[in-house]
């Protein structure tokens, strides 16, 4: 799966992806090597925000999810 784009809510990044969200329950992703704690992005399926400085490049990147 991989970061299509990226937009700012407050502290997070909320990172739009390619696919749809796992089916299984997962709390934390890797991007670029990267652990990162998820937030929800409620209504929207293919959406996860995680805490990042504004540095983060995300956009092309591949999303791995830990379950």
């Amino acid at each position: 799966m991989i970061v299509l784009d990226t937009y700012k809510v407050g502290k997070y990044t909320a990172l739009i992806l390619s696919d749809n969200l796992p089916q299984k329950a997962f709390n934390k992703i890797v991007v670029d090597g990267t652990e990162y704690t998820v937030e929800p992005v409620y209504d929207m399926d293919n959406e996860v925000a995680v805490f990042a400085n504004n540095d983060s490049d995300f956009k092309g990147k591949n999303v791995s999810f830990i379950i």
